[in-house]
């Protein structure tokens, strides 16, 4: 039975690293990621993670998480200094260690924050929550903000209705490529999906624009964080920061879909924090 913390190394970059690193880092940072296709993160970071090679002077380990858990656990138990978490599993991760968020990016598209939708085929003939009534929908994970956090929150706050009794099945896709082809491929009639994954969906070709309707569509959502444990020292972790506000590189920049790096602090997640509070305190109203 695969273990939570069973963490699949994606890459490990080997540059050449001098022996005497005047950035403060360590010979060698564990940099965790949030699932997604394999593939599909080897052309997105291996320049990115090249480039802080050649930045830091200290070797990168990155890893895939078996789920979004995986990394927050991993993070907790010291198995990670870096993760770009997303902006859910940030905050759970804030919960039970000590970490800081150092940057994030300033998406091509949506500049510093994105949205949850809820979407369905254009071809179907859902235009509202009722028409769902009895189909099928699909979350991401139970630690994903916009796979699952902000479309809960929603449900309970603003629907009024519990998923689990107004759909026929609730599912977790497990990564919003995995939910968005489960979509397109008709095995669910509705997904809760980021609109980064969308977006970028539709420039890399394998979603053509117009062919998914959103039924809902939320606020605003902070921009997920690249985040250090406080176990790295101030030194490393101010190194890595400058790294990536100092990144220019267009190919590096495109393959994430961003314009820069900018700071980010704690206090921008807030309202991340305030939608986790609401969803607990409407379950425990529905469950006493």
């Amino acid at each position: 039975m695969k273990k939570l913390l069973a963490l699949a190394i994606l890459l490990i970059f080997t540059s050449g690293l001098a022996q005497n690193n005047p950035s403060g880092c360590p010979a060698e940072i564990r940099f965790g990621i949030l699932p997604t296709e394999e593939a599909a993160a080897q052309a997105r970071f291996g320049s990115l993670f090249q480039y802080l090679e050649r930045q830091t002077g200290s070797r990168f380990r990155v890893t895939i998480g078996a789920d979004y858990a995986a990394i927050i656990i991993a993070m907790a138990n010291n198995r990670l200094e870096l993760a770009w978490f997303g902006p859910e599993a940030y905050v759970q991760a804030a919960r039970q260690t000590r970490v800081v968020p150092l940057v994030i990016a300033d998406n091509v598209v949506s500049g510093l924050s994105y949205f949850s939708s809820i979407y369905v085929r254009a071809d179907s003939a859902f235009r509202t929550l009722d028409d769902l009534r009895g189909r099928t929908l699909a979350f991401v994970d139970p630690n994903s903000t916009s796979g699952y956090l902000i479309p809960m929150v929603f449900f309970v706050r603003e629907a009024r209705v519990r998923p689990e009794a107004h759909f026929s099945q609730v599912v977790f896709a497990g990564t919003h490529n995995a939910g968005l082809l489960s979509l397109l491929n008709r095995r669910v009639d509705a997904a809760a999906l980021s609109s980064t994954t969308v977006n970028r969906a539709i420039r890399q070709g394998s979603l053509r624009e117009g062919e998914l309707r959103a039924i809902w569509t939320s606020k605003e959502i902070p921009n997920s964080p690249i985040t250090a444990s406080a176990s790295l020292s101030p030194t490393c972790r101010a190194a890595v920061q400058r790294a990536f506000l100092s990144l220019r590189d267009p190919g590096v920049l495109t393959a994430l879909d961003a314009r820069r790096f900018v700071i980010v602090a704690d206090s921008y997640y807030a309202p991340v924090r305030e939608a986790g509070r609401v969803r607990e305190e409407l379950r425990r109203a529905q469950n006493p």
